[in-house]
């Protein structure tokens, strides 16, 4: 057990960290569609083509911030390979059960699992606990986290388990092209040892801006 004097971070809500992200967006001017799947890609000489589930549009460049399944990048690199890592995560509510976890520390488990790890994070009302593996051993990624949380005097009842892909970007492996450039999960770049992307995420997501803008001005 380490503790410091100053908090060394502090937690946030996703879904309010989304939406904050969202409305500095829409602010700058973007337009927000909402359940508009992209389907596929069309490139041609001058523009991109992107057909979603409702409608078509077009521009001269795309930046590709779809994630870990990425359409973009299987047209921006249809023969690349991302090395994969699986995580879960599962939040649990304060209360009876959870009141024995410090509201300010972090728990974490390093070496049960070869290059794997899990962790509770506390926040406002909950505690989001969570575990990553490599992709071979995603078999064992549940039980690991159960394993983990009654070591710790908490179980998972009913609630809900999400479970995400994390994908790390080899060397050499392509993201940007002519008409396009990937950011975030979408490019693989999220940190080979702990699977951390939002950081990497924030940081292409401003330099995919800052060189669409270049080529949009001067081509």
């Amino acid at each position: 057990i380490r503790r410091y004097p100053l908090p060394i971070s502090y937690n946030v809500n996703r879904e309010r960290f989304d939406y904050l992200l969202l409305r500095h967006a829409q602010e700058a001017g973007a337009v927000l569609l909402q359940e508009a799947r992209v389907c596929s890609l069309e490139v041609s000489r001058d523009s991109v083509k992107v057909f979603t589930e409702k409608e078509t549009l077009s521009g001269r460049v795309i930046i590709g911030a779809d994630g870990a399944h990425s359409v973009v990048r299987k047209a921006i690199n249809p023969k690349g390979s991302m090395q994969g890592q699986m995580g879960i995560i599962c939040e649990l509510k304060r209360g009876e059960n959870t009141s024995h976890v410090p509201e300010d520390i972090y728990i974490i488990d390093w070496g049960t699992v070869p290059g794997g790890y899990a962790w509770i994070f506390p926040k406002e009302g909950i505690l989001t606990t969570g575990a990553m593996v490599p992709l071979v051993l995603s078999g064992s990624l549940k039980g690991y986290l159960q394993a983990f949380l009654r070591g710790q005097g908490l179980g998972m009842g009913g609630e809900r388990v999400l479970a995400h892909p994390i994908p790390t970007r080899g060397p050499g492996e392509t993201i940007s092209t002519t008409w396009g450039l990937l950011a975030g999960d979408a490019a693989g770049l999220t940190d080979p040892f702990t699977g951390e992307g939002l950081y990497y995420a924030l940081r292409s997501g401003e330099m995919a801006a800052r060189w669409a803008g270049e080529f949009l001005k001067s081509g």
